[in-house]
């Protein structure tokens, strides 16, 4: 028997090889599965900062969304005291009335009132008459007659087709009942630039009455109201 170490027959080169190439594979494919898992999940989880900006957003629409409490068609309070409203512009010294037109303060019986600059009213007479009933509600018996003249200075002609004359009597001023007769006649229609017009008007006022007895001229919507007041003579 030789001394000769027979070799051992090896594995040949290719399978080495080959076993070398299937656990690169092997690895690559585990690494690229891990990676791509890990992309997955990052992008199924929700994003913190984007979480935040869309919770953050939403009270700000929510804000704008709502109707503003200081909204122009809610109503605002009036500032209009009760008496601006119907006030008008007087001679100096008128103060409102009771329905709110300019009313000067009353002047003497044989005094000259100025319901508007260039207009001047003043009483002719006041006569002690026996009133007659005509007309239903009239209530004849002892009253005044006055008679009223209508001076107009201011320019243009005055229309009189609204003027009203009423009486009141007493300590307590009560209105005195209106007649026709007699010889009562109301304003003319108007008085001219320059002119003047007078008007009679009748009133029952008893006797007892006649100590406080006042006289209201109401000549047109846009003039103050004048009052002449004072002591009938019996």
């Amino acid at each position: 028997m030789s001394d000769e170490t027979v070799p051992t027959p090896g594995r040949p080169a290719w399978v080495l090889w080959t076993g070398a190439g299937v656990l690169v594979v092997a690895v690559v494919l585990a690494v690229v599965l891990l990676v791509r898992g890990s992309g997955d999940e990052a992008a199924g989880a929700p994003s913190p900062s984007a979480s935040s900006t869309a919770s953050d957003a939403s009270p700000s629409t929510s804000a704008s969304a709502a109707p503003s409490s200081s909204s122009s068609s809610e109503p605002q309070p009036s500032t209009t005291e009760p008496g601006d409203a119907q006030a008008q512009p007087g001679m100096p010294g008128a103060t409102p009335g009771p329905d709110g037109r300019p009313t000067a303060p009353p002047v003497a019986l044989d005094a000259q009132a100025q319901p508007a600059d260039g207009v001047t009213a003043h009483l002719v007479s006041i006569e002690p008459v026996t009133g007659e009933a005509t007309l239903p509600g009239e209530v004849g018996g002892p009253s005044l007659r006055f008679t009223v003249s209508v001076a107009n200075r201011s320019g243009p002609a005055l229309d009189l087709s609204a003027a009203v004359v009423n009486a009141y009597s007493g300590d307590a001023l009560s209105p005195a009942t209106p007649l026709l007769k007699p010889g009562g006649q109301p304003f003319p229609g108007e008085v001219a630039a320059g002119g003047s017009v007078t008007g009679v008007f009748v009133f029952n006022v008893p006797p007892a009455e006649r100590g406080h007895v006042r006289l209201e001229v109401d000549l047109a919507p846009d003039l103050t109201v004048v009052l002449f007041e004072g002591s009938v003579p019996q």
